[in-house]
Protein backbone atom coordinates (compact mmCIF):
# COMPACT_ATOMS: atom_id res chain seq x y z
CA UNK A 1 0.00 0.00 0.00
CA UNK A 2 1.32 3.41 1.05
CA UNK A 3 4.01 1.90 3.28
CA UNK A 4 7.72 2.63 2.95
CA UNK A 5 10.15 -0.23 2.35
CA UNK A 6 12.87 -0.35 5.01
CA UNK A 7 16.00 -2.44 4.35
CA UNK A 8 16.80 -5.26 6.72
CA UNK A 9 19.16 -4.02 9.43
CA UNK A 10 21.51 -6.32 11.37
CA UNK A 11 23.98 -5.31 14.09
CA UNK A 12 26.87 -7.03 15.83
CA UNK A 13 29.53 -5.98 18.33
CA UNK A 14 32.44 -7.78 20.00
CA UNK A 15 34.64 -6.32 22.72
CA UNK A 16 37.51 -8.00 24.55
CA UNK A 17 39.78 -6.53 27.20
CA UNK A 18 42.68 -7.81 29.26
CA UNK A 19 44.23 -6.43 32.42
CA UNK A 20 47.97 -6.44 32.95
CA UNK A 21 50.11 -5.18 35.78
CA UNK A 22 48.38 -3.57 38.73
CA UNK A 23 46.44 -0.82 36.94
CA UNK A 24 46.74 -1.26 33.16
CA UNK A 25 44.69 -2.85 30.39
CA UNK A 26 44.48 -3.26 26.63
CA UNK A 27 41.56 -4.21 24.46
CA UNK A 28 40.08 -4.57 21.00
CA UNK A 29 36.65 -3.99 19.47
CA UNK A 30 34.88 -4.94 16.25
CA UNK A 31 31.41 -3.75 15.22
CA UNK A 32 29.38 -4.44 12.09
CA UNK A 33 26.15 -3.13 10.67
CA UNK A 34 24.50 -4.62 7.58
CA UNK A 35 21.89 -2.22 6.18
CA UNK A 36 20.47 -2.85 2.73
CA UNK A 37 23.37 -3.15 0.30
CA UNK A 38 25.94 -1.62 2.65
CA UNK A 39 28.18 -3.42 5.13
CA UNK A 40 29.76 -1.08 7.67
CA UNK A 41 32.60 -2.32 9.86
CA UNK A 42 34.61 -0.60 12.56
CA UNK A 43 37.57 -2.03 14.44
CA UNK A 44 40.09 -0.72 16.91
CA UNK A 45 42.59 -1.38 19.65
CA UNK A 46 43.13 0.64 22.82
CA UNK A 47 45.60 0.84 25.70
CA UNK A 48 45.41 2.23 29.23
CA UNK A 49 48.81 2.19 30.88
CA UNK A 50 49.34 3.41 34.46
CA UNK A 51 52.93 2.98 35.61
CA UNK A 52 52.05 4.62 38.94
CA UNK A 53 48.86 5.34 40.87
CA UNK A 54 49.04 9.00 39.75
CA UNK A 55 50.41 8.87 36.18
CA UNK A 56 48.55 7.31 33.27
CA UNK A 57 48.62 7.15 29.49
CA UNK A 58 45.78 6.27 27.16
CA UNK A 59 45.69 5.68 23.42
CA UNK A 60 43.62 4.11 20.69
CA UNK A 61 43.63 3.50 16.94
CA UNK A 62 40.46 2.65 15.03
CA UNK A 63 39.35 2.24 11.45
CA UNK A 64 36.11 1.85 9.53
CA UNK A 65 35.06 0.83 6.05
CA UNK A 66 31.86 0.64 4.04
CA UNK A 67 31.03 -1.54 1.07
CA UNK A 68 28.92 1.35 -0.29
CA UNK A 69 29.36 3.95 -1.63
CA UNK A 70 32.62 3.13 -3.37
CA UNK A 71 34.05 1.41 -0.31
CA UNK A 72 34.81 4.49 1.79
CA UNK A 73 37.27 3.88 4.64
CA UNK A 74 39.16 6.05 7.12
CA UNK A 75 40.76 6.00 10.54
CA UNK A 76 40.77 7.69 13.93
CA UNK A 77 43.33 7.75 16.70
CA UNK A 78 44.13 9.52 19.91
CA UNK A 79 46.44 9.72 22.89
CA UNK A 80 46.31 11.31 26.33
CA UNK A 81 48.46 11.75 29.41
CA UNK A 82 46.72 11.92 32.80
CA UNK A 83 47.91 12.94 36.24
CA UNK A 84 45.61 12.13 39.18
CA UNK A 85 47.07 13.37 42.42
CA UNK A 86 45.42 14.05 45.76
CA UNK A 87 45.50 17.82 45.15
CA UNK A 88 46.56 18.34 41.51
CA UNK A 89 44.92 16.72 38.49
CA UNK A 90 45.54 17.22 34.80
CA UNK A 91 44.94 15.80 31.35
CA UNK A 92 46.49 16.50 27.93
CA UNK A 93 44.91 14.83 24.93
CA UNK A 94 44.73 14.89 21.16
CA UNK A 95 42.43 12.99 18.79
CA UNK A 96 42.21 12.71 15.01
CA UNK A 97 38.91 11.73 13.37
CA UNK A 98 39.06 11.27 9.60
CA UNK A 99 36.49 12.76 7.26
CA UNK A 100 35.25 9.30 6.19
CA UNK A 101 35.58 7.60 9.58
CA UNK A 102 32.09 6.16 10.06
CA UNK A 103 31.35 3.72 12.93
CA UNK A 104 27.61 3.29 12.29
CA UNK A 105 27.11 1.01 15.30
CA UNK A 106 28.41 3.71 17.66
CA UNK A 107 28.05 7.42 18.35
CA UNK A 108 30.17 9.99 16.53
CA UNK A 109 29.35 13.67 17.11
CA UNK A 110 31.86 15.11 14.64
CA UNK A 111 34.31 13.89 12.02
CA UNK A 112 36.97 15.40 9.80
CA UNK A 113 38.57 17.15 12.80
CA UNK A 114 41.53 17.14 15.14
CA UNK A 115 40.55 17.66 18.77
CA UNK A 116 42.84 19.07 21.46
CA UNK A 117 42.07 18.92 25.17
CA UNK A 118 43.76 20.55 28.16
CA UNK A 119 42.43 20.18 31.70
CA UNK A 120 44.01 21.15 35.02
CA UNK A 121 42.40 21.09 38.46
CA UNK A 122 43.59 22.12 41.91
CA UNK A 123 41.75 20.80 44.97
CA UNK A 124 43.29 21.97 48.26
CA UNK A 125 42.02 20.61 51.57
CA UNK A 126 41.59 23.51 54.02
CA UNK A 127 40.55 21.27 56.98
CA UNK A 128 37.52 23.39 57.71
CA UNK A 129 34.50 21.84 59.45
CA UNK A 130 32.48 19.66 57.00
CA UNK A 131 34.47 20.93 54.01
CA UNK A 132 36.36 18.16 52.24
CA UNK A 133 38.08 20.29 49.62
CA UNK A 134 37.92 23.38 47.44
CA UNK A 135 38.01 23.13 43.66
CA UNK A 136 39.58 25.28 40.91
CA UNK A 137 39.71 24.07 37.32
CA UNK A 138 40.56 25.10 33.75
CA UNK A 139 39.16 23.04 30.87
CA UNK A 140 39.81 23.83 27.18
CA UNK A 141 38.74 21.95 24.05
CA UNK A 142 39.57 22.98 20.49
CA UNK A 143 38.27 21.37 17.30
CA UNK A 144 40.23 22.04 14.11
CA UNK A 145 39.26 20.79 10.67
CA UNK A 146 41.66 18.56 8.79
CA UNK A 147 42.31 21.56 6.52
CA UNK A 148 43.71 23.43 9.54
CA UNK A 149 40.85 25.88 10.28
CA UNK A 150 39.52 26.16 13.84
CA UNK A 151 35.86 25.09 13.87
CA UNK A 152 34.98 25.22 17.58
CA UNK A 153 36.42 26.17 20.94
CA UNK A 154 35.09 25.67 24.47
CA UNK A 155 36.96 27.08 27.46
CA UNK A 156 35.64 26.84 31.02
CA UNK A 157 37.14 28.15 34.26
CA UNK A 158 35.74 26.99 37.59
CA UNK A 159 36.40 30.12 39.62
CA UNK A 160 35.54 28.35 42.86
CA UNK A 161 33.97 25.08 43.86
CA UNK A 162 33.60 23.02 46.99
CA UNK A 163 32.89 19.46 48.08
CA UNK A 164 31.59 18.69 51.56
CA UNK A 165 32.35 15.67 53.72
CA UNK A 166 28.87 14.36 52.82
CA UNK A 167 29.80 14.46 49.09
CA UNK A 168 27.66 17.49 48.17
CA UNK A 169 29.24 19.73 45.52
CA UNK A 170 28.76 23.25 44.14
CA UNK A 171 30.68 25.21 41.48
CA UNK A 172 30.65 28.71 40.02
CA UNK A 173 32.23 29.06 36.57
CA UNK A 174 32.65 31.22 33.49
CA UNK A 175 32.88 29.90 29.94
CA UNK A 176 33.95 31.14 26.52
CA UNK A 177 32.88 29.57 23.21
CA UNK A 178 33.76 29.95 19.56
CA UNK A 179 31.77 28.47 16.67
CA UNK A 180 32.42 28.81 12.94
CA UNK A 181 29.33 28.07 10.85
CA UNK A 182 30.07 27.24 7.23
CA UNK A 183 26.38 27.08 6.31
CA UNK A 184 23.09 28.46 7.70
CA UNK A 185 22.12 26.66 10.92
CA UNK A 186 18.43 26.12 11.61
CA UNK A 187 18.39 25.85 15.40
CA UNK A 188 14.58 25.89 15.77
CA UNK A 189 11.59 26.00 13.41
CA UNK A 190 11.73 29.38 11.67
CA UNK A 191 14.96 30.43 13.45
CA UNK A 192 18.16 30.24 11.38
CA UNK A 193 21.62 31.48 12.36
CA UNK A 194 23.61 32.93 9.47
CA UNK A 195 27.04 31.55 8.50
CA UNK A 196 30.01 33.22 10.14
CA UNK A 197 32.35 33.16 13.13
CA UNK A 198 30.80 33.66 16.55
CA UNK A 199 32.45 34.06 19.98
CA UNK A 200 30.26 34.26 23.08
CA UNK A 201 30.53 33.92 26.87
CA UNK A 202 28.34 32.87 29.77
CA UNK A 203 28.41 32.31 33.54
CA UNK A 204 26.92 29.44 35.45
CA UNK A 205 26.52 27.46 38.64
CA UNK A 206 26.11 23.74 39.06
CA UNK A 207 25.38 21.69 42.15
CA UNK A 208 24.66 18.15 43.29
CA UNK A 209 24.14 15.99 46.34
CA UNK A 210 25.38 12.43 46.48
CA UNK A 211 23.22 10.02 44.47
CA UNK A 212 23.52 7.23 47.06
CA UNK A 213 21.12 9.05 49.39
CA UNK A 214 17.37 8.30 49.44
CA UNK A 215 16.77 11.81 48.03
CA UNK A 216 19.35 13.66 45.90
CA UNK A 217 19.36 16.52 43.41
CA UNK A 218 21.60 17.77 40.62
CA UNK A 219 21.28 20.88 38.51
CA UNK A 220 22.87 23.74 36.62
CA UNK A 221 21.94 27.30 35.67
CA UNK A 222 23.70 29.25 32.89
CA UNK A 223 23.15 32.69 31.40
CA UNK A 224 25.02 34.64 28.77
CA UNK A 225 25.59 35.31 25.10
CA UNK A 226 24.65 32.71 22.50
CA UNK A 227 25.84 33.25 18.92
CA UNK A 228 24.44 36.75 18.19
CA UNK A 229 21.83 36.64 20.98
CA UNK A 230 21.32 35.48 24.58
CA UNK A 231 20.46 32.20 26.25
CA UNK A 232 19.17 31.08 29.65
CA UNK A 233 19.75 27.39 30.33
CA UNK A 234 18.41 25.50 33.31
CA UNK A 235 18.49 21.81 34.20
CA UNK A 236 17.26 20.06 37.34
CA UNK A 237 17.32 16.38 38.26
CA UNK A 238 15.55 14.76 41.22
CA UNK A 239 16.66 11.24 42.20
CA UNK A 240 14.76 8.94 44.57
CA UNK A 241 16.08 5.70 46.09
CA UNK A 242 13.29 4.50 48.42
CA UNK A 243 14.97 1.10 48.86
CA UNK A 244 17.80 -0.99 47.46
CA UNK A 245 15.66 -2.30 44.61
CA UNK A 246 14.13 0.82 43.05
CA UNK A 247 15.53 4.08 41.68
CA UNK A 248 13.72 6.99 40.05
CA UNK A 249 15.28 9.91 38.18
CA UNK A 250 13.27 12.90 36.94
CA UNK A 251 14.94 15.61 34.80
CA UNK A 252 13.64 18.92 33.48
CA UNK A 253 15.74 20.92 31.02
CA UNK A 254 14.88 24.39 29.72
CA UNK A 255 16.62 26.35 26.97
CA UNK A 256 15.28 29.92 26.57
CA UNK A 257 16.98 31.55 23.58
CA UNK A 258 16.59 35.05 22.15
CA UNK A 259 18.20 35.73 18.77
CA UNK A 260 17.82 38.47 16.14
CA UNK A 261 16.37 35.79 13.85
CA UNK A 262 13.71 34.88 16.44
CA UNK A 263 13.08 33.67 19.99
CA UNK A 264 12.24 30.16 21.14
CA UNK A 265 12.08 27.99 24.24
CA UNK A 266 12.79 24.27 24.42
CA UNK A 267 11.55 22.12 27.28
CA UNK A 268 12.72 18.53 27.70
CA UNK A 269 11.33 16.18 30.33
CA UNK A 270 12.95 12.85 31.16
CA UNK A 271 11.81 10.11 33.52
CA UNK A 272 13.82 7.01 34.34
CA UNK A 273 12.91 4.05 36.55
CA UNK A 274 15.38 1.29 37.44
CA UNK A 275 14.35 -1.91 39.17
CA UNK A 276 17.08 -4.28 40.41
CA UNK A 277 15.48 -7.50 41.61
CA UNK A 278 18.84 -9.22 42.06
CA UNK A 279 22.47 -8.13 41.59
CA UNK A 280 22.31 -9.82 38.14
CA UNK A 281 18.93 -8.62 36.89
CA UNK A 282 18.21 -4.95 36.14
CA UNK A 283 15.22 -3.42 34.36
CA UNK A 284 15.30 0.16 33.04
CA UNK A 285 12.39 2.25 31.78
CA UNK A 286 13.21 5.60 30.17
CA UNK A 287 10.64 8.13 28.91
CA UNK A 288 11.50 11.48 27.27
CA UNK A 289 9.36 14.31 25.90
CA UNK A 290 10.74 17.13 23.74
CA UNK A 291 8.33 20.05 23.91
CA UNK A 292 9.68 21.93 20.91
CA UNK A 293 9.73 18.95 18.58
CA UNK A 294 6.57 17.50 20.21
CA UNK A 295 8.17 14.07 20.27
CA UNK A 296 7.83 11.48 23.02
CA UNK A 297 10.03 8.39 23.19
CA UNK A 298 10.02 5.26 25.33
CA UNK A 299 12.91 2.90 25.89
Amino acid sequence: GDGVAVPRDNWAALRVTRNFGQRSSFGAIVTQRHNGDNDNRAFGVDLSYKPTAQLGFEGYVAGSDNSQPEGRSDWSGGAAAIWTGSVLMGRLGVDHIGEDFDPEAGFLLRKGVDRYLVRAAYEPRPHVWRLLNLHFEVDSRVYRSVSGKVESEAHRVDLVGLRTSRASEAYFYVADYFERLAAPFTIAPGVTIAPGAYRFDDVGVRYLTHSSRPLSVEGALEYGDFYDGQRLSNSFTLRLRPNRFLRSETTWQLEDVKLPAGDFSANILRQRFALALTPRLLTNIFVQYNGQAKVASLN
